[in-house]
């Protein structure tokens, strides 16, 4: 059902309490899809879907669809019931398996305010980076200073083992 707060909602949970006392075999429920939509999305239930929609669960991965009474119509309730609990009892039934998450839900389930936060966190981070790593300007020459300095230091005391390589011979 759409909703479970609704008039026409209440009126077929009153027939579907009255059809459980007459059937203990089974136990009835109800959803409403406002109320849990990411649960009726398993069962094929889709915005397009003709709700209410009436399924048989075992409580496992596999539910029954039974032929020509998918759903409810606003008239005469008590009776389509009875059908859809004759056709499961007479075994014209269709076996489906829930439907997990697939890729193009988990898509669709991103569209919408949750997308905004996170492209607009992402593009507050890239930009602190970039605050971060911008190069302060070089000091002119002074590692070339420093390089110079080593480097003369170094050469003067090459001289100084040549020259006293020298005196020795």
């Amino acid at each position: 059902m759409e909703d479970e707060a609704d008039e026409k909602s209440k009126e077929l949970i009153k027939l579907l309490k009255a059809a459980a006392s007459a059937n203990r075999d089974l136990l009835f429920c109800y959803v409403g899809v406002k109320q849990w939509e990411d649960f009726a999305e398993s069962f094929e239930v889709t915005k397009k879907t003709k709700l209410p929609k009436m399924i048989v669960w075992d409580g496992n991965e596999d539910y029954f669809s039974v032929v020509g009474s998918e759903s409810i119509d606003e008239e005469d309730q008590g009776s389509q019931i009875t059908r859809f609990l004759q056709g499961y009892r007479e075994g014209s039934v269709i076996q489906k398996q829930i439907s997990g998450p697939s890729l193009i839900g988990y898509i669709n389930s991103l569209i919408g305010i949750r997308t905004v936060y996170i492209i607009v966190f992402v593009v507050a981070v890239i930009m602190l980076i970039q605050t971060i790593n911008k190069e302060e300007p070089l000091r002119v020459g002074t590692r070339d200073q420093v390089d110079h300095a080593s480097s003369s230091t170094s050469q003067a005391e090459s001289r100084e083992v040549h020259r006293s390589g020298d005196k020795e011979d």
